[in-house]
C-alpha cells in the first residue's frame, strides 16, 4: 500500500465524505501503487486537481496548506 498526497488549484473544490478539499488542504489517497492511486484521484476528483506528491516531497511545504491533510482513502 502507498499514500499519494494531492493538492488542488485555486478554484478547485470538492466535498468527499463531508470533508471539503480545496487550495488550503491536501488530500491523502491510499492505493496499492502509484498507478492505482492516480486512478483513484481521477475517479474522486476528475481532472480538477493540481499536483500529486509523496510525503517526502510535501512535508516541508505543508505551511502552504493551513487546513492540513484530509484522508479520503481511495473510496468514492
Amino acid at each position: 500500500m502507498m499514500d499519494l498526497y494531492v493538492s488542488f488549484g485555486q478554484s478547485h473544490k470538492h466535498t468527499i465524505n463531508g470533508a471539503t478539499l480545496d487550495r488550503d488542504s491536501i488530500a491523502k489517497v491510499t492505493g496499492d501503487n502509484f498507478t492505482d492511486c492516480r486512478k483513484k484521484c481521477h475517479r474522486l476528483f476528475g481532472d480538477k486537481f493540481c499536483f500529486t506528491y509523496d510525503w517526502d516531497d510535501i512535508k516541508d511545504k505543508m505551511h502552504y496548506f493551513p487546513r492540513g491533510v484530509i484522508e479520503v482513502g481511495g473510496s468514492e
